[in-house]
C-alpha cells in the first residue's frame, strides 16, 4: 500500500503578482519555485509526524521515519512525499490482553492506537485465529518478552504464527482531522517559503543592476 502527496504552486494573490515582478530575472522563478517546494516538503514530514501523535499513540519520529521525500528540481516542480504501508505491527499500540485464552468465546486482543482509547478488537478473521498476547522467548537472546506480543494462529494448528497489523501510516493521515491539520500548515508554509525565495532573488537582481 503506497498513497503520495504532491505539492502544487498556488500562484493566486500575492503569490502571482511576486511571479510578475520576477519575469526579468532569468531563471528566477522556477528557482524560486523549487527551494520553496523543497523547504516546505521537509516541514511536511514534521508535520506529519505531529499531527498524527495527537490522535494517535504513536511518536512523531514514527511517522516521519516511514516518510519519504522526493525533492523537486527545475524541470520538474513538484515535491512529493511519499508514505507508505503496511501498518505498524499491533503490538506497537496499547492494548487490552485476550480474555480467557483457550476457552471458547474469550474475547480477543483489543487493539488501542488512538489517543483517545478507542480501538478495534481484533477477533478471528477467515482462516485467521482470534489474536491473543504470548510472552515468547526471543530466539536470538533466549529472553522472554515481558510484556509480550500480539499473535494470530493462521490454521487450526498451534503454528504458524503471525503477528497482525495495526493501523498503517497512509490510514492515520487519512484520518479528516490529521488530513485538514496537515495541508493548512503545509500551504502556510508554502506560502511562506515562496515570498521569502522571491524576495531574496528580487534583493539580488537589484543589487546586480
Amino acid at each position: 500500500m503506497a498513497e503520495s502527496i504532491i505539492l502544487n504552486i498556488d500562484t493566486d494573490g500575492s503569490i502571482d503578482e511576486a511571479l510578475q515582478a520576477l519575469r526579468n530575472v532569468q531563471g528566477g522563478a522556477k528557482e524560486a519555485i523549487v527551494r520553496a517546494l523543497n523547504r516546505t516538503s521537509a516541514g511536511l514530514k514534521e508535520y506529519a509526524g505531529e499531527e498524527v501523535s495527537k490522535v494517535f499513540v504513536i511518536p512523531p519520529k514514527g511517522v516521519k521515519s516511514l516518510m519519504k521525500a522526493t525533492r523537486a528540481t527545475v524541470s520538474n516542480t513538484n515535491a512529493v512525499v511519499s508514505r507508505e504501508g503496511p501498518g505498524l505491527f499491533a503490538s506497537k499500540f496499547p492494548y487490552d490482553a485476550n480474555q480467557d485464552p483457550g476457552v471458547r468465546g474469550g474475547r480477543a486482543v483489543y487493539l488501542r492506537p488512538r489517543q483517545s482509547g478507542g480501538g478495534t478488537l481484533l477477533d478471528a478473521e477467515g482462516s485467521k485465529s482470534k489474536a491473543f498476547v504470548s510472552t515468547m522467548r526471543n530466539s536470538r537472546t533466549g529472553v522472554r518478552n515481558s510484556r509480550g506480543s500480539v499473535f494470530r494462529r493462521t490454521s487450526s494448528n498451534r503454528i504458524p504464527l503471525e503477528k497482525p497489523y495495526g493501523p498503517s501510516v497512509p490510514e492515520m493521515l487519512a484520518e479528516p482531522s490529521v488530513r485538514s491539520a496537515v495541508e493548512q500548515r503545509t500551504q502556510a508554509r508554502l506560502v511562506l517559503e515562496f515570498d521569502r525565495e522571491i524576495q531574496a532573488l528580487l534583493k539580488k537582481s537589484e543589487a546586480a543592476q
